[in-house]
C-alpha cells in the first residue's frame, strides 16, 4: 500500500464516490449504472493493481486490462446471478430492512470465503499474465487459504458491511434528495477504504510464494 501516493487514494475514492452518486442519486435505468460501476471500479482497480505490481504506465489501455475485465466481469456476473437465485428461491425478496441487510452481508461474505484461491488471478491479469497462468495463480495459495480468509474477513468484511447498510438505507427509505447524495458520499468513502484494502489482498496473493511459482 506504500506504493500508492495520495493521488491513488483519491482516484479510488473519485471512482467510487461517482459511481455511488449515480447509483443512489441519479435516476436511469438500473443497468446503466451498473454498467458505468462495473467500468469505473474495473478500470480503476487494474490501474491500481498494476501499480501495485510496480508496472510501467499502469493507466495505460492494454491487453491486460481487457483479460483483467473478462474476469471480474465474469465473477461479478456469477456472484449476482447466485445471490439473485438464493434470494428468489429462499423467498428473502419481502423481508424486513436488517434482515435482507444480514443476508445480504452473509452471501457476500460466503462468495469470498468460497473464492479465496480465486484471489491472485485478478493480480496476475492485471500485471499482464496470460490467461493460461490462471491455474500456477491459484497454485500459489495452496495452504494459504486460511490466512487469505481470516483477512477477509478482519480487514474487508466490516467496510464490506457497512456499505451494504448506507445502499440498503439509501435504496429502500423514503429519503429525501440530499439525504441520498450524503449517504452516497459517505459510502464512497467506506467503498473506497474496502476497495483498496481489497486489491492489496489480491497483490498479496498473487505474491505468494513467488519463487516457487514464477
Amino acid at each position: 500500500m506504500r506504493a500508492l501516493g495520495p493521488g491513488w487514494w483519491l482516484l479510488v475514492l473519485a471512482a467510487t464516490t461517482l459511481s455511488d452518486l449515480i447509483d443512489l442519486a441519479v435516476i436511469a435505468p438500473p443497468g446503466a449504472t451498473a454498467l458505468v460501476r462495473m467500468v469505473l471500479l474495473t478500470c480503476t482497480g487494474c490501474a491500481v493493481l498494476r501499480r501495485l505490481g510496480g508496472i510501467a504506465a499502469p493507466g495505460r489501455p492494454s491487453r491486460a486490462l481487457a483479460r483483467y475485465a473478462l474476469f471480474e466481469t465474469g465473477m461479478a456476473l456469477l456472484f449476482g446471478i447466485s445471490s439473485h437465485l438464493l434470494f428468489v428461491v429462499g423467498g428473502l425478496g419481502d423481508r424486513p430492512l436488517a434482515t435482507t441487510w444480514l443476508v445480504t452481508f452473509l452471501v457476500a461474505a460466503a462468495w469470498s470465503i468460497a473464492t479465496i484461491r480465486l484471489t491472485g488471478i485478478s493480480a496476475a491479469l492485471a500485471c499482464g499474465a496470460p490467461f493460461a497462468a490462471m491455474r500456477g495463480a491459484v497454485a500459489k495459495t495452496k495452504g494459504h487459504a486460511t490466512a487469505l480468509a481470516a483477512c477477509v474477513a478482519q480487514i474487508v468484511l466490516p467496510f464490506t458491511a457497512i456499505h451494504l447498510a448506507l445502499v440498503l438505507l439509501a435504496t429502500s427509505l423514503p429519503l429525501p434528495p440530499k439525504a441520498i447524495a450524503a449517504l452516497a458520499l459517505l459510502d464512497g468513502v467506506v467503498s473506497a477504504i474496502a476497495v483498496l484494502l481489497a486489491l492489496a489482498l489480491l497483490d498479496a496473493a498473487w505474491r505468494i510464494d513467488a519463487r516457487r511459482f514464477p
